[in-house]
């Protein structure tokens, strides 16, 4: 994972089982990966939540569901989270990045692109056009984590003023 930004959140105020509600609210990896629900129409996702939540470790690494157009996909971007003691308090320490695979995939498919439209525009062009794709990538990669990020935020709102 890319790492892009660090949280830290007090969770002395936040119940103690968070980790709890974090794996019910969270569907396992193989959920998006069994092909047997694909072939049934079973693929719709309810939770807000795709990932490995370890209630034990107190640790979890979960990417968010419900976002592109039409609210069916998961995001590239990966929060990790882990209880940590930081003095004598306990925090949450949120982790956001970008996923293996899509950093990998962008990183390998902008190259050729690159080579392509610096022949095909002869030159200069051709990666002045490049550079403005790579920013436009980049501006969207910072705009999904600021959408995760106040996901979360709501999320754990959500769950402390329920646990209250």
């Amino acid at each position: 994972m890319l790492l892009i930004r660090k949280q830290f959140i007090d969770i002395e105020t936040v119940h103690k089982d968070i980790f709890v509600h974090f794996n019910f609210d969270t569907n396992r990896l193989g959920f998006i990966n069994n092909f047997k629900r694909a072939f049934k129409n079973e693929m719709i996702n309810s939770k807000p939540w795709v990932g490995e939540v370890n209630i034990y470790k107190k640790k979890f690494e979960i990417s968010r569901t419900g976002v592109g157009t039409f609210k069916s996909n998961v995001s590239s971007i990966v929060i990790r989270g882990e209880e940590v003691m930081q003095g004598n308090r306990k925090q949450l320490k949120l982790s956001y990045g970008v996923s293996n695979l899509s950093f990998i995939f962008s990183l390998f498919s902008l190259i050729p692109f690159t080579i392509f439209m610096v022949i095909l525009l002869q030159g200069l062009w051709g990666l002045a056009v490049m550079l403005c794709i790579v920013i436009v990538n980049v501006l969207l990669t910072i705009l999904e984590v600021n959408k995760s990020e106040a996901y979360m935020t709501d999320y754990l709102n959500s769950l402390i003023s329920t646990l209250e």
